[in-house]
């Protein structure tokens, strides 16, 4: 559109030009036709100029001008590339029917003409209508082309807007979630020991202020990823921030609610040459996230052990505590199908349930393709 838009006023010039030429410097002409020939002229030049605004109603401007030249004679050589052009901006910029319809007056146009100024052969006329036919063909060829490429683009933008909001409903689930448990059982420690133990509230409320506050950080890094810099902030889109280096923030806080969890991260994940991609960091960490809040929910007071480990291409995320374990059956809920979506969604796979062989607890395993972060 924007090279169209450049184009046409130099075409329209250089066709002025030439037919006025052609029309002023003759010899022989009646004035009446050399009068309807510059008028035409004009009309013709103009008409390219707009066709980029109203296609199809310059292609009809554009062929009548050339049939009225062509029926008192004041046509010149180059009359019919004006109609050329128009047939042209038709094809690349109107609709579907449009550009039919412009096809049809393209073809109308050239058959009248010669109606009023014979052709010096059947060929003459074949030709011409082979030629606008073509370039129409190429133009509606190029516009349809453009279509499915923006139809394409479109689907992709929906296809990520989908996903997006299937990753801002899983972390607002694992945050909004992990923080209320971590809150409910805070509030009830400290209602229990607010009359014997004051100091012992005193510290379970800061703790609670604690992962409050830290809550709202991990929402407004959720919230962050639908914000359009151009809505009138300054700050950029990105995804939440959570990764391998905050596990052991995430542990100590379960620690005091009840899961008492030890850490083990392979060291080599934490350098720059070894750490996984993003994508793969986060979901082990809201994997571990997640099983963690499980635990809390269904088997505390316990012990856990997080391990992240690499086990050839792949990160290894295991999570198990020692509480009583499922009952005998049970159902995973939401957020244990969070943690298979999550290693799903970044070419993983996770395992989840009893630990058994007699041992109590429960053990959820997660591998994670080991895609390096990039340089």
């Amino acid at each position: 559109m924007r090279v169209l838009g450049r184009l046409l006023p130099l075409l329209a010039a250089g066709y002025a030009a030439i037919a006025l030429t052609d029309l002023l410097g003759g010899t022989g002409r009646p004035a009446a036709e050399v009068t309807v020939g510059v008028v035409g002229t004009l009309v013709l030049s103009a008409s390219m100029v707009l066709a980029p605004r109203a296609p199809l109603a310059a292609l009809l401007v554009a062929g009548g001008a050339v049939v009225v030249e062509s029926a008192v004679h004041a046509d010149v050589a180059i009359s019919p590339a004006a109609t050329l052009v128009s047939i042209v901006v038709v094809g690349r910029l109107a609709d579907r029917r449009r550009a039919a319809a412009g096809l049809l007056v393209a073809i109308a146009s050239v058959l009248a003409y010669y109606a009023f100024s014979p052709p010096s052969s059947p060929a003459e006329l074949v030709s011409t209508l082979v030629a606008y036919t073509a370039f129409w063909a190429l133009a509606y060829a190029w516009a349809r082309r453009d279509e499915e490429a923006e139809r394409a683009r479109r689907a992709d933008r929906a296809l990520l807007l989908a996903e997006l909001r299937t990753q801002m409903a899983r972390d607002l689930h694992d945050i909004i979630g992990h923080t209320l448990n971590v809150v409910v059982v805070h509030a009830g420690a400290a209602r229990l020991s607010l009359d014997g133990a004051p100091a012992v509230s005193r510290d379970l409320l800061l703790q609670i202020e604690h992962v409050g506050r830290e809550a709202m950080a991990d929402l407004d890094d959720a919230v962050a990823t639908l914000r359009d810099p151009a809505a009138g902030t300054d700050r950029p889109l990105r995804p939440t921030t959570a990764g391998l280096a905050d596990l052991p923030a995430l542990v100590e806080r379960f620690a005091a609610s009840g899961v008492r969890a030890s850490l083990v991260v392979d060291p080599a994940l934490l350098t720059p040459d070894g750490a996984p991609s993003y994508a793969v960091a986060r979901e082990a960490y809201r994997i571990v996230q997640e099983s963690l809040t499980n635990a809390l929910k269904h088997a505390a007071p316990c012990r856990a052990q997080v391990e992240v480990s690499t086990s050839g291409d792949h990160v290894v995320v295991t999570v198990r505590d020692d509480g009583a374990g499922p009952p005998e059956h049970w159902l995973p809920g939401r957020g244990l199908g969070g943690i298979r979506e999550r290693a799903t969604r970044v070419g993983g796979t996770a395992r989840l349930g009893p630990v058994g062989a007699g041992a109590p607890g429960f053990r959820v395993e997660a591998r994670l393709p080991l895609d390096r972060q990039p340089a």
